[in-house]
């Protein structure tokens, strides 16, 4: 599957599965989540590279 995304924007498959973001663990979303408790920003985005107020 991957192989048809990657050509069909003219890479190959190594380069676009490497620009793929990571994958979240639970760990991570709790993590995440007990952050975002106690803070003042009304959004968030949790992502594999971690937490941002957005």
């Amino acid at each position: 599957m991957s192989t048809g995304y990657a050509a069909r924007t003219g890479v190959d498959r190594g380069t676009f599965v490497g620009n793929m973001p990571s994958v979240l663990t639970p760990e991570q979303v709790t993590k995440a989540v007990l952050e975002v408790v106690d803070g003042d920003a009304a959004e968030y985005q949790v992502s594999g590279t971690g937490l941002r107020t957005l």
